[in-house]
């Protein structure tokens, strides 16, 4: 078996759990799988994914409403403005927000959720990985991660790449499921998931890439509890 190290620690020691297929680091506390799928099996997995609420009569109507309630939050703090959507799915983030006054881009790894935006809402979503990609430096006024950093095989680059794409004083926001214990990870395992995060994880990783901290808010009454936490990089980063 490959050496199974945190990609924010790099060689920090993680520790295996019994009973379940992940080890934590001990330095920072991300959960690690031990099942994680290589760049090119995710390609093949998601390429034709879709969300199942493509195949209703209304379609993304729940996603699109929780998008007007994100867009409440960020419109607070900020002007409408350029916005990315990491994991963009089939766009109904995207299609929420430009019908309220912002430019919005993104990506996806679904080949087919990127032709259902496109054909429905004439919505570009650009294919591949984000680290990958020829993205604006120093160009969005807000980044966002709607629950997709936890299937990414590399969070640290990730927020990297969020990071050189924002503005100085541009938004951060993320959502993610709020996995504490041993337990939650057991009561709720999700395959597709190489890491999970701890809240005191994320936050010591998003303070430490120069990211500060303006809001967090939680919904406690999710299982597993999901938290969005809202973060501005700080200028001349």
């Amino acid at each position: 078996m490959d050496k199974i190290t945190c990609p924010f620690c790099e060689d920090s020691k993680v520790t295996l759990f019994k009973d379940t297929k992940f080890r934590r680091c001990e330095d920072c506390g991300l959960f690690i799988n031990t099942m994680v799928r290589s760049k090119s099996e995710l390609r093949t997995v998601y390429r034709s994914r879709m969300p199942s609420t493509c195949r209703t009569e209304t379609p993304g109507e729940n996603r699109m409403k929780l998008a007007s309630r994100q867009l409440d939050v960020l419109e607070t703090y900020t002007s409408p403005g350029i916005v990315y959507d990491v994991g963009a799915a089939v766009g109904f983030f995207m299609k929420v927000a430009t019908d309220r006054d912002w430019v919005a881009d993104g990506n996806e790894l679904s080949e087919t959720g990127i032709k259902w935006a496109k054909d429905r809402y004439d919505i570009d979503i650009e294919y591949g990985f984000l680290e990958e990609l020829d993205v604006a430096t120093n160009y969005y006024d807000v980044v966002v991660m709607w629950q997709t950093l936890e299937h990414m095989p590399n969070p640290k680059d990730v927020l990297i790449m969020a990071r050189k794409m924002l503005k100085d004083g541009g938004l951060i926001f993320i959502s993610l499921p709020n996995k504490q214990t041993l337990a939650d990870l057991k009561n709720h395992y999700t395959e597709d998931h190489p890491f999970e995060f701890t809240e005191w994880c994320i936050e010591k990783w998003l303070k430490t890439l120069d990211f500060q901290e303006i809001e967090k808010l939680k919904f406690v009454a999710e299982q597993p509890p999901y938290a969005n936490y809202l973060y501005r990089k700080r200028k001349g980063m």
